[in-house]
């Protein structure tokens, strides 16, 4: 755990939303760069996932962040109906090494493209596995 980690709490949060209009593969990528970029600035880390027309998107890292974050995106204006799934404190992140995963609900709708392919190497499988078990261990009813 960094020191930013140890000083400031962690926790852990899940919501989901839908597109206003299903965005281009372009304007995924965007999207998904912009927030590799801003996580990784501020420490949060993290998966992206899209099924062609919702999101669901799992962040964790120092607690004040994480919610600056999640507020900054549910007013975002190229989605909707913003859902809070989990939001929960952590003593450690599960999703350390991703800076922001993407994880293709329909992987054959986004293979082969650049800049979609998993950066930690587990395959999409594994992804969808692990958020299923954190769904599992923790849930906001």
């Amino acid at each position: 755990m960094s020191e930013q980690d140890e000083e400031a709490g962690l926790r852990c949060i899940v919501y989901s939303s839908s597109c206003i209009v299903t965005p281009y593969e372009s304007d995924l990528l965007l999207i998904l760069n912009q927030a590799r970029r801003n996580n990784s600035r501020n420490g949060i880390t993290g998966l992206l996932s899209f099924d062609g027309q919702n999101f669901l998107q799992l962040l964790e890292g120092p607690e004040a962040i994480v919610r600056a974050t999640v507020q900054r995106i549910s007013t975002d204006s190229r989605h909707y109906g913003v859902k809070m799934i989990l939001d929960v404190p952590i003593t450690a992140r599960r999703f350390a090494a991703w800076g922001m995963e993407f994880v293709a609900l329909d992987p054959k709708s986004f293979a082969g493209i650049e800049g979609f392919q998993q950066q930690s190497g587990a395959s999409n499988e594994a992804l969808i596995s692990a958020l299923e078990e954190l769904g599992r261990n923790e849930r906001i009813d």
